[in-house]
């Protein structure tokens, strides 16, 4: 298991881990997990198969394009919905499972690219409401946790799902979590029953999203302590909805709010880690581990003054990810910078996110 300890000084600050402790992360085995409790039943009683993955090779160009297409469709869907004081439709759900799908399929054949799209600020997601917004992220940091807990495609589509619509409540609570100041306590309460609201918005789709769905839904805002708006405490609240939860505590924090500025990855894992009876420890893990404490698509400056963009993640090393300098020392864009993975390096570490 990773020593959190090694990861975080008293400041915050990353530590560069020793290389006989690199060898050690790397030798450690990827446990499967046990059997969850997510009930794998068909998703809509139209009995509408979901596609398998593709498994052609897709050019890079071409994925990236697809990807950034899906994402900004996926934000134009999340804001007529979260807009839309009806009902949502039967059609806006097709839509949306296929949103999700898209998603399964790009996670399975490119890993962590998709998780780009969630920091990278780009025209899609620039001025977008951030309630609209965490909806789509939600959805896919979800659904890169479900897959390393290895989870089928049937779980990953009913996960993806779940997270989509687990929020869509908050619109409710638009007034009170605008302002541009804190909310108070018993405000804070009242919003934190946005996932049952969720529920209740969505019961005249019950039919088509299934039980298993809709129970997820429902659960995202349970604690582990049993601290949530229904009580439930422990392995009563679905590992789905445990990962829901999570990781809409995760990108809440890294992504501005009107009252406050967003937090840098790694300060965000340090909350949800001083707040351990919050949250499984074995979910956060994962978290620490897939996502990374400085996700794909976010720059850090380097021990050598560099400033680089993470590509990817060293799944048992999350403080080495891979990355590619983009300004020199002297804050000069380079024209064909290097690629470094940082797990070989041991003289470059990572200081700080930027």
């Amino acid at each position: 298991m990773i020593d959190f300890s090694n990861i975080f000084d008293n400041s915050g600050q990353n530590k560069k881990p020793p290389q006989e402790k690199r060898r050690e992360e790397q030798l450690l085995q990827k446990k499967t997990p046990p059997e969850d409790q997510i009930d794998i039943s068909k998703l809509f009683v139209n009995d509408k198969n979901i596609p398998s993955p593709r498994t052609s090779p897709v050019q890079r160009e071409n994925v990236i394009c697809e990807m950034r297409s899906v994402y900004a469709d996926a934000i134009v869907l999340a804001k007529k919905i979260f807009d839309n004081s009806a009902d949502m439709t039967a059609d806006e759900l097709e839509n949306i499972l296929a949103f999700v799908q898209a998603i399964v399929n790009i996670v399975q054949a490119q890993g962590q690219d998709m998780v780009g799209c969630v920091f990278q600020q780009t025209g899609a997601s620039e001025q977008v409401n951030p309630y609209v917004l965490k909806l789509v992220n939600v959805c896919i940091l979800s659904i890169e946790i479900g897959m390393e807990l290895n989870y089928t495609d049937i779980q990953l589509v009913q996960l993806g799902v779940a997270a989509f619509l687990h929020d869509i409540g908050l619109k409710k609570y638009i007034d009170i979590i605008s302002q541009p100041k804190k909310i108070g306590l018993k405000e804070k309460k009242e919003v934190e029953r946005a996932a049952i609201i969720s529920k209740e918005i969505l019961k005249n789709l019950k039919d088509k999203l299934g039980n298993a769905i809709m129970d997820i839904i429902e659960q995202s805002g349970e604690k582990m302590n049993g601290s949530g708006p229904r009580g439930l405490k422990g392995d009563a609240i679905s590992q789905a909805a445990q990962i829901i939860g999570l990781v809409d505590t995760y990108e809440a924090l890294t992504h501005a709010r009107p009252y406050r500025k967003k937090y840098a990855p790694v300060d965000a894992l340090k909350i949800i880690l001083n707040d351990k009876d919050t949250f499984n420890p074995k979910l956060t893990k994962i978290l620490l581990e897939r996502i990374g404490i400085y996700p794909k698509g976010t720059f850090v400056e380097l021990s050598t003054k560099e400033t680089a963009q993470v590509l990817r993640q060293n799944i048992k090393m999350p403080s080495s990810p891979i990355v590619k300098i983009i300004y020199d020392a002297g804050g000069k864009k380079v024209d064909e910078g290097r690629e470094i993975n940082l797990a070989h390096e041991s003289e470059t570490y990572i200081v700080k996110s930027v």
